[in-house]
């Protein structure tokens, strides 16, 4: 007698009012997904993207509760950007099937900022925020949600809210030179050029290597603010 194996996915979709949304999926058809996945994963790796893309969406439409292959998809933007229009109605697909996913949120805001889509960027980085108060904080890519929110808040001038976001993310990573780099250039503009070089002097002290340009120009008795990045 042959059983045939189903994989139950059960997901509480949080949206206005709760409801249950269950995916059915077969063994043969997650180790299909799984197989194309595969076959993705070395068609980036040999930099023929177009494969890989069609291998990831044969997988989605195979098995859409699969959660590497949107991952790679993602990879895939990183390597090239001109396919990041194409699929990131994909990863939204992926947001949709993993209700409250802190790291496919902050990996749509990524996509975004690179694209310089800042509007659309802050709404990926709050909500990827907003879930990982849930999911939690020790997750190893938190501290990032906010340096890039906070990147998007420098390249806004909103200089306050910058701030705020640095220090959060040294609060998670107390040793991100990038952080203190970067609070620095946001409390110089401020006026308050101890506190930078302070900061400055703390992400050289980490490794930064570009922290000494901005010890050496800045905290010299040197009134002249940072270049805006």
């Amino acid at each position: 007698m042959m059983l045939k194996r189903i994989l139950l996915f059960s997901f509480l979709l949080l949206q206005f009012d709760a409801f249950s949304q269950v995916y059915n999926v077969s063994v043969d058809d997650r180790n299909k997904a799984i197989d194309l996945t595969n076959l993705a994963l070395k068609k980036i790796e040999g930099n023929k993207l177009d494969d890989a893309i069609s291998f990831l969406v044969k997988a989605i439409s195979i098995d859409s509760v699969f959660r590497p292959t949107y991952l790679q998809l993602y990879k895939i933007c990183l390597l090239n950007n001109e396919y990041s229009k194409t699929l990131i109605p994909y990863i939204k697909k992926g947001q949709r099937v993993f209700m409250e996913d802190d790291e496919l949120s902050y990996y749509l805001g990524e996509i975004y900022r690179i694209n310089s889509d800042l509007k659309n960027a802050l709404l990926e980085y709050n909500a990827a925020i907003s879930y990982s108060k849930t999911n939690g904080e020790d997750f190893h890519l938190v501290h990032y949600y906010y340096f890039n929110r906070g990147n998007c808040y420098y390249k806004a001038d909103l200089l306050d809210s910058a701030i705020v976001d640095y220090s959060y993310a040294l609060k998670l990573k107390p040793d991100y030179s990038f952080a203190y780099l970067n609070r620095g250039i946001c409390l110089y503009r401020r006026g308050k050029p101890k506190e930078a070089c302070v900061d400055w002097q703390k992400s050289d002290e980490l490794g930064c290597a570009s922290a000494m340009e901005y010890l050496e120009k800045y905290c010299k008795n040197n009134n002249s603010k940072p270049d805006k990045q």
